[in-house]
């Protein structure tokens, strides 16, 4: 079974209904099962919430930041999922994808200002007339849409229920150990290696002794 791309959405609690609108357009992908989303009001009673919110924010495919005065006053969504977003953009390539909620100054924002935010041009949804932020939040599922086509799928059980390993997006080398390049001793093997390397005819060599000899 494949695990489906995931959409996170974050966005101040005052802004909830335009939340809800959202989500009631990429539920329409969710049903087909394009896709899976989340906000932080699938968070269960004794869950830790902010650890939830992290792992979410870990998982995602795209970041869909709900952009409005409340949203850019917020000192929760600043330090913490802003700042993650970013991170995560920068390290391992989740898109953000800006929705424009309400009129406010987030042109002159510096993280915003290199990122294309929808509806086009930037214009607010909280603008248009009901027909047109149904239209806007359809437009935008679309995309979203369009754009997880290109995410591909990572199987998370093989057929026999095994586990999958996969592969961390970086690997970190700088603390391993040193070892010299130098070789000594046995020169009657090392001399064994050296012809057979030279020799076009020699496909493999095998040396057989106890494990560290």
């Amino acid at each position: 079974m494949s695990q489906k791309p995931s959409v996170f959405i974050s966005y101040s609690h005052k802004d909830e209904d335009w939340k809800d609108r959202l989500l009631s357009h990429l539920g329409v992908l969710a049903k087909q099962g394009y896709l899976a989303t989340w906000d932080d009001r699938k968070i269960a009673g004794g869950d830790v919430w902010q650890e939830e919110i992290q792992q979410a924010m870990d998982a995602a495919n795209i970041i869909v930041p709900m952009i409005s005065a409340n949203f850019l006053t917020s000192d929760f969504i600043l330090n913490e999922e802003v700042t993650k977003m970013l991170e995560l953009r920068e390290k391992a390539g989740v898109r953000i994808m800006p929705l424009i909620v309400k009129p406010c100054a987030w042109d002159v924002v510096d993280w915003l200002q290199p990122i294309n935010a929808r509806p086009k041009d930037g214009r607010p949804l909280s603008g248009g007339s009901e027909f047109q932020v149904d239209t806007d939040l359809a437009a935008f599922a679309k995309e979203i849409h369009s754009l997880l086509k290109r995410v591909p799928k990572q199987p998370s059980k093989t057929t026999d229920n095994k586990p999958v390993f996969i592969p961390p997006r970086k690997i970190e080398i700088s603390k391993l150990p040193n070892t010299s390049p130098d070789v000594f001793g046995r020169e009657a093997e090392l001399e064994i290696l050296d012809n057979a390397w030279s020799n076009p005819h020699t496909k493999i060599i095998s040396y057989i002794a106890w494990g560290g000899v």
